[in-house]
């Protein structure tokens, strides 16, 4: 017991990130499954009794518990039609994003800082955006190096790939770019630069386990995810609820202060693209233009 005590604390931290990162309660919880081999072990028990105030169910094999949700996993992957009427959701294990430079108080440029662009347990697939600019005017390129990990620096994360990107001559035109990663279910990520001056694009894509699709399956899987190339502010629900609240702005101006920081709200939201709190968002003012419009 005593030689297993590290390993035993070592297996607490992943579980609460789990429990934090899903936002869930312990009490919130149904059954607590123990799957895997080691889950026989009475000190595995025990210790999940004792972070979860109450005891595993005993009476599923573990064993048998990995193999049926690999079986269900695999179905679903297969979309095989038993499955029609099951959801079954992955998540990213791991943060994706790339190396940024900052400005420090003191003025001076300081490298080596990890930018976000998919966060750990987001819902798989996914598609996130962001703009990034460089440093300076003379800037020829945009070297985008693709890291995972949750380190806040890039020397403790692992580097997947990289992207060099040119950039066109400043000509008094924003220098900027638009970097896009693209995570699908079977491991793939696609990473896209688009730069805004001049709307040439570029591409990379890294694969989880390379040789497993061909180039043409692997083009198919990425077409098949273009819907979710789709800011969440030029979503079709989105534009026609914000173009609501300006109607109602424009209609009524004793309640111009409350509308204004409704909008403001919503469009904050819309830049998170976090679905799920869009969607939350969206019912949420939705029902409150529903209750003003009433008393109006």
């Amino acid at each position: 017991a005593q030689l297993c005590e590290p390993l035993l604390q070592r297996m607490r931290l992943p579980i609460e990130r789990a429990i934090r990162d899903a936002r869930l309660d312990h009490q919130t919880l149904g059954d607590i499954v123990l799957v895997g081999g080691a889950a026989r072990m009475p000190m595995i028990a025990r210790l999940v009794t004792r972070m979860f105030g109450r005891l595993p169910l005993r009476h599923i094999d573990p064993d048998q518990a990995i193999a049926l949700g690999a079986a269900v996993a695999a179905g679903m992957k297969a979309r095989d039609s038993a499955l029609d009427e099951v959801v079954l959701t992955d998540v990213c294990p791991y943060t994706l994003g790339t190396q940024v430079s900052r400005i420090g108080p003191d003025g001076r440029e300081r490298s080596g800082y990890f930018h976000p662009i998919i966060h750990r347990n987001s819902v798989v697939p996914i598609s996130r955006e962001d703009q990034l600019f460089p440093l300076t005017a003379e800037q020829a390129f945009l070297l985008i190096d693709v890291y995972q990990g949750e380190s806040p620096t890039v020397d403790k994360n692992i580097r997947l790939g990289e992207l060099k990107v040119p950039l066109a001559a400043a000509g008094g035109t924003q220098r900027s770019v638009t970097l896009r990663f693209t995570y699908d279910v079977d491991g793939i990520l696609q990473v896209e630069v688009t730069e805004d001056a001049t709307g040439k694009h570029y591409e990379l894509v890294l694969e989880q386990n390379p040789g497993v699709l061909s180039p043409a399956q692997i083009r198919q899987r990425l077409q098949a995810l273009d819907a979710l190339k789709v800011h969440p502010r030029e979503q079709q629900a989105n534009l026609a609820l914000v173009a609501r609240t300006e109607r109602l702005y424009a209609e009524h101006v004793m309640h111009r202060d409350q509308l204004q920081g409704w909008l403001l709200q919503f469009q904050q939201c819309l830049e998170s693209q976090d679905l799920h709190r869009i969607e939350r968002h969206r019912e949420e003012l939705s029902r409150a233009l529903d209750e003003l419009e009433q008393v109006l």
